[in-house]
């Protein structure tokens, strides 16, 4: 039968939805085929007092026939055909299937997880980081609510998230796909019972992500929310001396600043793309090191950056790059 399955069916109190059910049986007309629509929750009885609804493939809670507060349990829908079995027991049972009936109110938020790595952490706040990856959750936007909005050739979209950085905006839907614009990115979620999108803000800025719900190609519910957007910056160092010493190596001494720690990269190509090495210096007090193993007669080229790490790692920008001839 053709009846929403997986989520159940949400129902805002005191509001209405009409359900239908379809059943395409060999050898039978649609005509030939009733429905029975019963539940003990939804108060649905027949003249007798007993859980029974009315035949029918329409049947809309609530009805006439429910009380005036619904309230949860599970709808069944059973169809019969209008037959003779072999013993000639009149119409006989050829389906059924149930649904949960969810009466409750449509509020929704946003929350968020911060990409850190390989893994995600739990987000907190309303500052995001430009250059981070976060992702977002329309909570309270069960696919409950999707009831009514069809499939195939006919389906309606149950939901539009739109991101809004710097006047630029970028609009997701159901339909799975990446975007991308020059001020952020917004990718495929993965499954879940809600909503949800990877976003990338590439620069700061005020981030409003909008999230809009539909049923039955009418507007049903939204919810909106402002982010503040930061690009992170890490001070730069620089080298207080570098020079070749005894042994063939070479002695750096650099200014101290706020981080984690500093890279030291080396290498005999002034564009540090052939054979190019990086010593991390783990400690922000370190601010000295020693190259060692350097071949002599040759010219090295050296540079510093600091980084910082906060869940990700974010760097600063290269130094001047200081140029040393081995002579010792």
């Amino acid at each position: 039968m053709n009846f929403f399955d997986g989520y159940g069916i949400n129902i805002l109190p005191k509001s209405s939805i009409t359900l239908k059910a379809g059943l395409s049986l060999n050898g039978y007309k649609s005509s030939a085929i009733t429905y029975r629509w019963s539940s003990k929750a939804l108060n649905i009885k027949n003249a007798a007092g007993q859980k029974e609804a009315t035949y029918g493939s329409l049947y809309t809670i609530p009805s006439s026939k429910t009380s005036k507060s619904v309230s949860n349990g599970r709808l069944t829908i059973t169809a019969y055909v209008h037959d003779d079995d072999p013993n000639g027991n009149g119409d006989f049972e050829v389906a059924s299937t149930d649904q949960t009936v969810n009466v409750k109110n449509c509020n929704l938020s946003l929350s968020y997880r911060h990409f850190v790595g390989n893994n995600t952490e739990a987000g907190k706040g309303t500052t995001l980081k430009a250059g981070d990856s976060y992702w977002f959750s329309l909570n309270g936007a069960d696919f409950g609510w999707d009831f009514g909005n069809g499939s195939g050739s006919k389906r309606q979209t149950f939901y539009k998230i739109e991101c809004k950085l710097n006047g630029k905006t970028l609009t997701a839907t159901e339909v799975e796909k990446n975007l991308k614009n020059n001020e952020l990115s917004i990718g495929i979620g993965a499954g879940g019972g809600c909503p949800n999108r990877i976003i990338t803000p590439k620069k700061s800025g005020k981030l409003t992500i909008k999230a809009t719900l539909y049923r039955n190609g009418k507007y049903l519910k939204s919810y909106s929310k402002t982010y503040t957007v930061k690009k992170f910056t890490v001070k730069k160092t620089s080298f207080k001396s570098s020079k070749n010493v005894k042994g063939k190596k070479i002695a750096l001494k650099w200014k101290n600043t706020s981080g984690t720690g500093y890279q030291i990269q080396y290498a005999t190509d002034k564009k540090f793309k052939k054979e190019c090495k990086t010593k991390t210096i783990s400690k922000n007090k370190t601010t000295s090191y020693t190259i060692k193993s350097l071949k002599k007669k040759k010219t090295y080229y050296v540079r510093i950056r600091t980084y910082k790490k906060l869940g990700n790692t974010y760097y600063s920008g290269w130094s001047s790059v200081k140029k040393v001839k081995i002579n010792k």
